[in-house]
C-alpha cells in the first residue's frame, strides 16, 4: 500500500511529499498517486501524477536518478 509512504522528489530533496492515495480514472484505466507536500507554507497543495511517472528515472547531467526516493524517516 502506497498510502501513508513518504518520498523526496529529484527537484526538491528539502521537501518531503506524502502519498494520500491511488486514482483510477475511469475513462482511461489509468491508475494516478494522489500526493501532498509536508511543509507548513504550502500545507493544502495537492499533486496527481500517473503512477509510472511517479516511479520512472529522469536522467540529469547524463545520471539516472528515480523522480521520487523513499524517504527512510
Amino acid at each position: 500500500m502506497l498510502a501513508g509512504r513518504r518520498y523526496f522528489h529529484y527537484k526538491h530533496p528539502e521537501l518531503c511529499y506524502t502519498v494520500v492515495d491511488l486514482v483510477v480514472i475511469e475513462e482511461t484505466d489509468g491508475v494516478w498517486v494522489l500526493y501532498r507536500v509536508d511543509n507548513e507554507s504550502l500545507k493544502g497543495i495537492v499533486f496527481l501524477r500517473l503512477i509510472e511517472s511517479f516511479f520512472n528515472e529522469v536522467v540529469i547531467t547524463g545520471k539516472k536518478m528515480k523522480r521520487f526516493s523513499l524517504a527512510e524517516i
